[in-house]
């Protein structure tokens, strides 16, 4: 299964607005009125697996993955700076549709956000 970039956008968000040294549960981030807990999961494993967020605590809750998420990594701020720009985020999620969603990564989505952020 492929990513959502706007969701990869918006969990970046939450993890570096939090206050510095404070935690944020994958479970918790207030997207579910958005996303499906499907698609926040499988984003929130996606960050950890690349290396974009650290991760504090690991757990099983009900037989759901959860996360104690603390930091984004260097990556991930490199990742979330290039994703801010709204237009070029735009011209990012253009880019992705000619894809087949299955198949975007989030090391493909880093490949085009850098492309983009050329000035």
């Amino acid at each position: 299964m492929g990513i959502n970039v706007n969701c990869v956008r918006d969990v970046l968000k939450i993890v570096a607005d939090k206050p510095f040294g404070q935690y944020v549960n994958s479970s918790n981030l207030g997207l579910d009125k958005i996303y499906s807990k499907k698609v926040i999961e499988s984003t929130v494993q996606s960050l950890y697996e690349s290396n974009l967020i650290k991760v504090e605590n690991e757990y099983l809750l009900n037989n759901d993955l959860d996360y104690s998420i603390g930091e984004l990594t260097r990556a991930g701020c490199q990742l979330l700076t290039q994703l801010k720009n709204d237009a070029r985020f735009k011209n990012i999620k253009e880019s992705i549709n000619q894809y087949d969603e299955r198949q975007v990564t989030i090391r493909a989505l880093q490949r085009l956000a850098s492309k983009y952020n050329a000035p």
